[in-house]
């Protein structure tokens, strides 16, 4: 089992799902280990808000993810599906 810190802190290729702010589901291809040369300059920050920083591996561009709607997440092939009650991914 993976807890859902660890899930926010770990660097890997991921597959997400997970609802929008408007209430749309969306999946996303993205990574968490990539540069920004302009790393650093946002006013807040975006763990403050439930947000991850992430880099669209398809779209090529900077996304904010909200990690407390993230429902599924695959990870090097391993399916997880958030319990949200107790706060961790369960692998499927």
């Amino acid at each position: 089992m993976m807890t859902i810190q660890e899930a926010k802190t770990k660097r890997h290729q991921y597959v997400a799902r997970f609802i929008k702010k408007d209430g749309t589901v969306r999946a996303i291809r993205f990574r968490t280990d990539v540069k920004s040369e302009g790393e650093g300059q946002l006013a807040y920050d975006p763990l403050e808000k439930g947000l991850k920083l992430v880099w669209d591996s398809d779209a090529k561009g900077w996304r904010m993810v909200n990690i407390y709607t993230v429902y599924e997440l695959t990870i090097k092939g391993k399916t997880y599906l958030n319990d949200t009650a107790k706060q961790k991914f369960i692998e499927l």
